[in-house]
């Protein structure tokens, strides 16, 4: 996980929590997917980081890897 200083953080930065509740999606599966590094995590103090962006990008990844197994 890296550490981001605070003035590279930019509004599309949530915290788990906030990307789980905005995407609904679960809190856990979004912690598994920081642990397995298929999305980055950024530590600022307690708080884990997650870029919208890139959890987008790995639900999108998901769903095309589902589609090309049917």
């Amino acid at each position: 996980m890296e550490v981001v200083p605070m003035q590279h953080l930019d509004n599309k930065l949530k915290t788990v929590r906030e990307a789980a509740l905005l995407l609904n999606v679960s809190i856990s599966g979004l912690y598994r997917k920081i642990q397995t590094e298929e999305i980055p995590a950024y530590r600022f103090g307690r708080k884990v980081l997650v870029d919208l962006r890139e959890v987008l990008a790995a639900m999108r990844r998901d769903a095309q890897d589902q589609d090309a197994e049917l």
